[in-house]
């Protein structure tokens, strides 16, 4: 409080005293209008009520939507207990929206135009990111638009008053014109020779300002040139205007060939030059001279006859015709590759030709070393001279290696019991009986069948020879052992028994081995 209000104070209903305050107003600060602010078509605030002061004051024409500079009023509700901080305020505050500047990106020229003599105006499309850019926020005008290139320029300047600003240029090409040219012709022409020169010409009507010169456009003697016609005409605006090429033939005379002839021949290989010539008699003036002609080696050659005459007649023909020179056959016939066959002794085995070749042929020889027991088959391949000389086929003979014989030494002493199988008897290691569920048999010397396996079954064979084998009789005591046996059965069972005594023997004896 300060002084400026009166107060009163009462006791016992008398004034008893009094003073003067003051109650200040409220300082409120003055908006501040936004900067930078730039047209989007969209509405936008330049001034408003700042933060916490939604009903202390009021603000009106702080936003817009069009480029330019606006006022915005300020205005205290209560301006009794508020007041401005700066006391000059008069309550408005200036703010702008800044116009748009046109660019490049905003516009793009369609369509094609071709040079006619008159201002060629393009057409253009036109839009900004926001899509507020409209036909009246600009105008349009033409430079450099009449003559064919590339530097006829549109402008494109933002309308007075609206809410873009600038310019932009883009150039378009203006097209070169074509000539018409449809009735104009340059064909070809065709004279016989008679020493006079000869030209060729246009047909047709040029088209206005358009002229032609001829490029090597005369000819006296026998022969034909390409003419060339050149149009000129204006370079700035319209296409160059397409060489016109003819041929200017001045025909020759023509030689009678009729007795002359060139046929083809062929030899064997010998070593020595084969050629070929024509027959018959040349015209006069005329020569001859061959191409590819002389040849030693084997092979087929085309040879050209090729003639000459004078420049004012037409060119002979050349001729051709084949010279042959077959291969010839080497003599292979005192050359023979047969087959062999080795038994078995570890070292290695290979085939060889016999004869003597033929002078600058070489063998070789493909899979041609065999050590093992087995068979293969080794090809003879000749090599001569193959430029000259047939193919020398090959020669195919198979070489053999048998199995040997194995080294073995015979079992001996071999003995057995009456009854027993060979099956019973031991032999030495790698051999075995062919079949040892035989019966030794009788006793006496008797002789089976004994198989020796060496231990190289790959290069050895087999060996089955007949081995002796002891049979010894059984025992006394055996044969008591079972005849007191078959009694005691007899007794048990019956006479009938007793027939049986010699099978039981026998069957003691395969088994007991005595």
């Amino acid at each position: 409080m300060t002084d400026g209000a009166n107060k009163v104070y009462y006791a016992g209903g008398q004034i008893v005293d009094s003073f003067t305050f003051t109650i200040n107003k409220i300082k409120v600060a003055e908006p501040v209008a936004a900067s930078g602010l730039e047209y989007t078509g969209e509405t936008l605030t330049g001034v408003a009520v700042a933060e916490n002061m939604d009903g202390i004051y009021t603000v009106t024409g702080g936003s817009a939507t069009n480029a330019g500079n606006h006022t915005a009023t300020v205005e205290l509700v209560d301006s009794i207990n508020y007041e401005w901080a700066d006391s000059e305020f008069d309550g408005t505050v200036s703010w702008s929206i800044a116009k748009r500047a046109l660019t490049a990106d905003m516009f793009q020229v369609t369509g094609s135009y071709t040079y006619d003599g008159s201002e060629q105006k393009a057409n253009y499309s036109f839009s900004d990111e926001d899509g507020n850019l409209v036909a009246t926020d600009f105008e349009v005008s033409y430079s450099n638009n009449v003559n064919a290139g590339n530097s006829a320029v549109i402008t494109f300047t933002a309308t007075a008053g609206g809410n873009y600003s600038g310019s932009v240029s883009l150039n378009f090409t203006i097209e070169k014109a074509t000539y018409d040219m449809s009735g104009i012709s340059f064909g070809n022409a065709t004279y016989t020779y008679d020493g006079t020169e000869k030209t060729l010409v246009i047909l047709g009507t040029l088209p206005s300002g358009v002229t032609v010169t001829y490029t090597t456009n005369t000819l006296t003697n026998a022969g034909s040139i390409e003419v060339t016609a050149t149009f000129a005409g204006d370079t700035v605006n319209y296409n160059a205007i397409a060489d016109m090429t003819a041929t200017l033939t001045i025909s020759k005379a023509t030689y009678n060939m009729s007795g002359i002839s060139f046929g083809n021949a062929t030899y064997t290989y010998d070593g020595s030059e084969k050629t070929l010539a024509i027959s018959g008699t040349l015209p006069s003036g005329v020569t001859v001279t061959y191409t590819n002609n002389g040849h030693a080696n084997a092979g087929t050659y085309t040879v050209t006859a090729s003639f000459t005459g004078n420049a004012n007649y037409n060119t002979i023909a050349d001729m051709t015709a084949t010279l042959t020179i077959n291969k010839a056959t080497y003599d292979m016939s005192g050359i023979s590759f047969a087959d062999a066959t080795y038994t078995y002794d570890g070292s290695e085995k290979t085939l060889v030709i016999t004869g003597t070749l033929p002078s600058g042929v070489t063998v070789s020889y493909t899979t041609n070393t065999l050590t093992n027991a087995g068979s293969i088959e080794v090809t003879a391949s000749f090599i001569g001279d193959a430029d000259n000389y047939n193919v020398i086929d090959n020669m195919v003979a198979t070489l053999t290696i048998e199995k040997a014989t194995p080294a073995y030494t015979l079992p001996e002493s071999l003995t057995a019991i009456e009854g027993q199988t060979l099956a019973d008897i031991t032999l030495p290691e790698g051999w075995s009986w062919q079949d040892g569920t035989l019966s030794v048999g009788e006793a006496g010397e008797n002789t089976f069948t004994a198989v020796y396996t060496p231990v190289d079954t790959d290069n050895y064979n087999v060996v089955t020879v007949e081995i002796n084998v002891t049979v010894e009789q059984a025992t006394d005591n055996t044969i008591h052992y079972i005849i007191w046996g078959c009694i005691a059965g007899i007794a048990v069972v019956g006479a009938v028994i007793g027939c049986i005594i010699v099978v039981c023997v026998k069957k003691h004896r395969a088994k007991t081995g005595k």
